[in-house]
């Protein structure tokens, strides 16, 4: 995972937000971050953006629009599972994160976003107030945290690629 130093700003600021939240609150701001990033990575690869907020996406269909601008494929699950388990927060009065919805998310990945999960609780393992030395062992929101850091690293290189190839900032 190669991550700037930019992104290491923004990543360690992230991180930080979530970690000082509930589940409801770490579910909620992560994909608010994650749907930012993603909306990004849209404008910067349309020739025409001014276009975009007339189209009035939801989510499901801006995941889609950026998967067929580019996107690497493997985020498709994982993007698609964040949105419905923000869903479920919006909608279910109560909801947690718990074990199965977790899980849930983890099971959409792919080998290399497993292993970029791993690298990055091995990086991030002093900002957990609990010292764990695997990440399956960590609190399940602590989990959570994790994984969507991944998807939100994604989703940055590949708004810094296309800013490279594109020209555009």
């Amino acid at each position: 995972m190669a991550i700037t130093p930019e992104i290491e700003t923004r990543l360690n600021q992230l991180a930080e937000d979530l970690l000082q939240e509930d589940d409801l609150g770490a579910a909620v701001r992560a994909h608010i971050r994650i749907e930012s990033v993603l909306n990004e990575f849209v404008k910067l690869a349309l020739y025409h953006p001014k276009h975009l907020k007339k189209m009035n996406l939801d989510f499901d269909q801006s995941v889609s629009l950026a998967l067929a601008l580019g996107l690497v494929e493997e985020l498709g699950p994982p993007l698609h599972a964040m949105g419905s388990l923000r869903n479920k927060f919006a909608h279910e009065i109560g909801t947690q994160l718990d074990q199965s919805k977790v899980t849930a998310l983890y099971g959409t990945f792919s080998t290399s976003a497993k292993a970029q999960a791993q690298q990055l609780f091995n990086r991030f393992n002093e900002a957990f107030s609990v010292k764990i030395d695997r990440l399956k062992n960590l609190p399940i929101r602590d989990q959570f945290i994790v994984y969507s850091l991944v998807i939100w690293i994604n989703i940055q290189i590949a708004v810094i690629q296309l800013r490279q190839e594109t020209g555009r900032a």
